[in-house]
């Protein structure tokens, strides 16, 4: 029925989003492969997969080409365990959110700046927004730093920060793919201008972020407390 609806008779990748969302994670897998055995899916790969939950899907038999998962300059964590996890069993990542919701395109320059909507992660204090559900510290002090720094080495290498942020994604090892949001058709024309960034600025955004990597620790879901990935 979803394949009629989509009208076409297989897709290139299915993908499974959260491994609490598997009730039962063998007959999961043999399910994916049964529909790759009809021809419906092509490949299958994971989302939000930590890398517990990567080698219980594997174990169970799974085959996944890809892991998708929050990846940014503002949000880092998941380069302590999940890349390397992802990478050992020949998944892919899939960066989803290479903008961090708009942060890494330089107009917000403090928290006031950033819609309420957009404070609900664990980057913000939930001082700062009623509708946070993680409970933790948050990295503000840390975030508007990086952020502040961010923009200065954009401005010295002459290149919008938006553009920066996506290619540095792109740069990274096990990274083929960055899913990025756009409001309008222009957004999107230059959201797919990715530019070839020298590896010494690519590293100097690395060095400006790390504090927020360490403040954020090996924390992999975004939004919630504990983590529903792990």
């Amino acid at each position: 029925r979803s394949l009629n609806k989509l009208k076409t008779n297989y897709v290139d990748l299915l993908q499974v989003h959260f491994s609490s969302f598997l009730e039962n994670m063998e007959e999961s897998v043999k399910e994916l492969e049964r529909q790759v055995s009809l021809g419906r899916i092509k490949y299958y790969g994971v989302s939000n997969f930590g890398p517990v939950n990567m080698k219980n899907f594997v174990d169970a038999g799974g085959k996944p080409v890809s892991n998708q998962i929050g990846y940014n300059l503002l949000w880092r964590s998941v380069e302590h365990e999940v890349i390397p996890s992802s990478q050992k069993y020949g998944a892919s990542i899939l960066a989803y959110s290479p903008l961090q919701q708009g942060l890494l395109t330089g107009k917000f320059l403090k928290v006031d700046d950033v819609p309420m909507g957009r404070r609900r992660g664990k980057l913000f204090s939930p001082d700062s927004c009623h509708l946070a559900r993680h409970g933790q510290e948050g990295a503000e002090k840390e975030v508007f730093e990086a952020i502040a720094k961010m923009n200065d080495i954009c401005k010295k290498a002459n290149v919008p920060m938006a553009k920066a942020a996506l290619s540095w994604v792109l740069n990274q090892p096990n990274v083929p793919v960055a899913i990025v949001g756009a409001r309008t058709p222009e957004q999107m024309v230059e959201n797919c201008e990715i530019v070839d960034l020298p590896q010494s600025v690519i590293k100097e955004l690395t060095e400006a972020t790390e504090s927020v990597k360490n403040k954020i620790g090996k924390s992999i879901d975004q939004w919630a407390h504990p983590d529903r990935c792990e």
